[in-house]
């Protein structure tokens, strides 16, 4: 259960460094240029996949060109009767009028636009007049300026006799900079309705796209969608269906249109189209107000034609909003993060060629959302294609590598483990093999030493024990000779079992897998430890002070191990006399110190107590083994040596030193 969770945990944060990852590169990837043409350009042909061509029989399109000799003539009047005519007799079904950029800023009364004004209340209900404005993003309102002239206003109140929202139509003018691929993007995309304030007394108003307010003064069934979401434009050459004013001015037989034309027969009729009247001249950009697209710059008046096939056709695809983008990105970056985990853990001890397969699975979720963008399109709907397939492939790519990095990682540290496991394993058996040897050597020397104080002492005073013994026997010595003979052999016989009560106290006492226990830690552990010992049992009642320096040791090497054992018998010994005559009752001392330096390789271990000892408890003791032991064993020692010295205030201080290997 403990391993099910960790492996939820880490699939978890995963996910979570997935979906980060995947939003900052969708951040970047979108305001790349090449990313935002190639996602027009994908969406664009996958909406031809999906969709049939645009019905061009329902929009003509009546630009003043470049070539026409009478472009700068026409007034509000003029227009006025082109619009009666289109309307009247020409039985076009509607007309979206883009009024000339000078009349904004021209100086015309009001009066002179009454004609024209009478042909708006008259044909409100099949005209379309167009407001323009910058592109909308998000839900701000924007400003919109609509021009109360070109509307009937009542004498007596001066209000609109036509409700405004039923005859101005939005219309979003992107300027026309092909270097800027943003403004290309933004051509493709158009909002059907909005709310704006207006200019003239800030209010707020709600208008309809002046291409769909055509679509249905046409007669047009009512479309649904999300008001607040973008639609996407399908653009395809209108040519056929683009023509001069003038050139279709002078192919009608109307007299007003009919002065110094040249023949002309236009093959394409308004009855029954939606007519846009606008201007189409690369000479005044201004008043033709081009906005680029895949075609090249387009007029205004065609931009609003292609608007209006696409609503005609009834095939129309929402742009889904920003924050279902986000959403999406969002999504993907934590499936991926997952999927890459989950599958990472599932090849724990797996091959090059198995996490190969494990990152090139990912391409299965790009499947799925490949499937998820046709069925949208079939329901109406643009999902991002470029932006999230490229924030979701680097993504897998940037998972993968942390993965990868990840995985090796792991791989180094196990390998570092076992590698100083097998170190820790060889030490160890060094250090035993050490321990062994420097246990065989104490024994050796212990041996010796026991050896030598048997010949060196009972045994010498026994030989002479019995000489004496045998001279006297011969001359029949007294008795008082007699017995002080038998105190020296019974002198020798308390030494000989002395020096066999120790010996098998050592035999006891060896072990051949270990050092003394109390060394285990190192030397002023051990010290520490056998005072410790000594106070638990009450055999040492002074106050212990600890001046102890941390002396560096290998315990793989013999010749320490050997001289540390030598150094802590040492040790005990002093103790060990300094507890028997030392301390009350035998001695009058209060403080037992003990020191350790090193310096320079020079190391001094000191035991050092501020009272006098027991005279007569020494006389009595065997021949002075302690201070006998402690002098042979420090003077077999590296640079060993043994001292002890009186100090003023009447204490002995025994000091033992060495030359650390």
């Amino acid at each position: 259960m403990k391993k099910i969770l960790e492996a939820l945990e880490q699939i978890g944060l995963a996910s979570l460094l997935g979906l980060s990852l995947s939003l900052s590169c969708s951040f970047l990837i979108e305001s790349l240029t090449a990313v935002q043409r190639a996602e027009t350009q994908v969406q664009k042909v996958v909406a031809e996949l999906v969709a049939s061509p645009l019905d061009e029989d329902k929009a003509l399109i009546l630009n003043i060109t470049g070539n026409e000799p009478n472009r700068g003539i026409y007034g509000p009047d003029d227009y006025a009767d082109l619009i009666t005519y289109l309307l009247d007799e020409a039985q076009a079904s509607a007309i979206v009028f883009n009024p000339p950029a000078w009349w904004e800023w021209s100086q015309q009364n009001t009066y002179e636009y009454e004609q024209f004004t009478s042909a708006v209340q008259e044909y409100e209900n099949r005209l379309v007049i167009v407001a323009s404005t910058s592109p909308l993003r998000d839900q701000t309102k924007q400003i919109i300026e609509l021009d109360n002239r070109l509307v009937p206003i009542s004498s007596s109140d001066f209000s609109p006799l036509v409700e405004l929202k039923k005859i101005y139509g939005f219309f979003e003018l992107v300027p026309s900079q092909t270097s800027d691929i943003s403004n290309l993007a933004a051509t493709r995309r158009f909002y059907p309705r909005r709310s704006f304030l207006r200019s003239d007394n800030f209010e707020s108003i709600d208008l309809y796209n002046a291409a769909y307010l055509a679509y249905k003064k046409s007669g047009g069934s009512p479309l649904a969608w999300f008001d607040d979401w973008q639609l996407l434009l399908r653009i395809e050459d209108l040519e056929d269906v683009s023509y001069g004013l003038t050139e279709f001015l002078c192919s009608t037989e109307e007299p007003q249109f009919a002065d110094g034309c040249s023949p002309s027969n236009l093959s394409i009729k308004p009855t029954g189209r939606v007519v846009f009247i606008g201007w189409s001249d690369p000479q005044n950009p201004i008043e033709s107000k081009f906005m680029p697209s895949a075609l090249g710059d387009l007029a205004a008046s065609e931009i609003q034609a292609l608007q209006f096939l696409n609503f005609y056709s009834q095939e129309l695809y929402q742009l889904v909003p920003v924050i279902c983008r986000i959403a999406i990105v969002s999504v993907g970056g934590l499936l991926i993060g997952g999927i890459v985990s989950g599958r990472f853990l599932r090849l724990r001890n797996a091959n090059r060629r198995q996490i190969l397969w494990a990152l090139l699975s990912v391409p299965e979720l790009f499947a799925m959302y490949v499937v998820l963008i046709g069925a949208a399109m079939v329901s109406g709907y643009v999902l991002p294609i470029v932006t999230p397939l490229a924030a979701w492939s680097i993504t897998a790519l940037a998972m993968g590598t942390i993965q990868l990095v990840q995985r090796q990682k792991q791989l180094l540290q196990a390998k570092e483990i076992q590698v100083r496991a097998e170190q820790q394993q060889l030490h160890m058996a060094q250090q035993q093999t050490a321990t062994q040897e420097a246990i065989i050597r104490q024994v050796g020397k212990r041996l010796h030493r026991l050896a030598s104080d048997i010949h060196n002492q009972p045994l010498q005073q026994l030989r002479l024990g019995m000489d004496r013994l045998e001279l006297l026997a011969l001359k029949q010595v007294a008795t008082a000779d007699i017995e002080s003979s038998l105190e020296k052999l019974d002198l020798a016989n308390q030494g000989i079992r002395h020096t066999l009560a120790e010996l098998r106290g050592f035999a006891r006492k060896v072990n051949l897998k270990s050092v003394t226990p109390e060394l285990s830690q190192g030397l002023e552990h051990g010290i520490r430890r056998y005072v410790s010992k000594l106070e638990e049992n009450a055999t040492l009642q002074l106050l212990c002070e600890f001046r102890l320096e941390s002396l560096v040791e290998d315990n793989s090497n013999v010749t320490w191990l050997d001289m540390r054992e030598d150094i802590f018998r040492c040790f005990q010994e002093a103790v060990a006399n300094v507890a028997r005559h030392a301390q009350p009752p035998h001695g009058s001392a209060t403080r037992l110190t003990i020191g350790l330096v090193c310096q320079e390789g020079r190391c001094d271990l000191s035991v050092a107590n501020d009272g006098s000892f027991d005279e007569d408890a020494i006389a009595t003791s065997h021949y002075g083994h302690g201070s006998r032991l402690m002098k042979t064993l420090m003077s077999d020692l590296p640079g060993g040596s043994w001292e002890r010295v009186l100090t003023t205030d009447g204490g002995v201080t025994v000091r033992l030193s060495w030359q650390h290997p």
